[in-house]
């Protein structure tokens, strides 16, 4: 691609943060990758890309009319600052509280990629006026005043099983309630039979504050 090109799709991509595009320049912006990358939360309130995209559905069944697995399948978002990661958060919600999407949400990433911003949006989309911060110490804080409580763990300190069982975590998960989980790469052993994975990880060297989420339903099959 030569220079003209990438220069007019950096201005393209600028300007589509600040007024629309013509249907000319979204094409020309759209062909700047070749991956499908979805909107950011704040300009989908109206289609939101959980419900077009198709692993939000959780699975399908095939022709056979036998369940499909979803592992495997994941769609990303990019967001460019760490309230876009928050708004992202937050449209998640509904689908967690709704049963959509499993309750229980692992998270993946590097020290300061915004694990705990996008869990804030969770939290602020389900209990309203938390004040969440990372349990890095206490392990687990606790929000309710929602629908449901939220128990949000971080599982940054912990070498083994007796590190995780010593908090009661069996009957965290046994509660009806959404489970938020800062480093789970930690505790591979302990996750359960079906959850959401969320990665999240740094995407642009020259803007920090750019993230790539990747979001996947694993574990059990389950039906649209």
């Amino acid at each position: 691609m030569d220079a003209k090109k990438i220069e007019r799709i950096n201005e393209l991509a600028h300007l589509s943060k600040t007024r629309k595009l013509t249907d000319v320049g979204k094409s020309a912006s759209r062909r700047r990758s070749g991956r499908n990358i979805l909107p950011t939360s704040a300009r989908v309130s109206r289609r939101s890309w959980i419900t077009r995209s198709c692993f939000i559905r959780t699975a399908r069944k095939s022709r056979s009319g036998r369940k499909r697995k979803t592992d495997g399948m994941a769609e990303f978002e990019i967001t460019a600052s760490p309230e876009e990661t928050e708004a992202f958060g937050k449209a998640l919600a509904p689908r967690l509280l709704s049963g959509e999407l499993p309750s229980f949400v692992a998270f993946y990433g590097d020290l300061g990629v915004g694990k705990t911003a996008m869990i804030r949006g969770i939290v602020g989309g389900i209990a309203p006026g938390a004040a969440v911060r990372s349990p890095t110490f206490a392990l687990v804080n606790e929000y309710r005043g929602g629908k449901k409580p939220v128990f949000h763990f971080d599982m940054y300190r912990i070498t083994g099983e007796d590190d995780l069982y010593s908090i009661g975590y069996d009957d965290y998960l046994t509660k009806d309630a959404i489970c938020l989980v800062e480093w789970s790469e930690n505790i591979p052993f302990a996750l359960p039979d079906d959850y959401l994975e969320i990665r999240i990880a740094k995407c642009d060297p020259e803007h920090p504050e750019k993230r790539e989420i990747r979001v996947a339903v694993k574990g059990k099959e389950r039906l649209c």
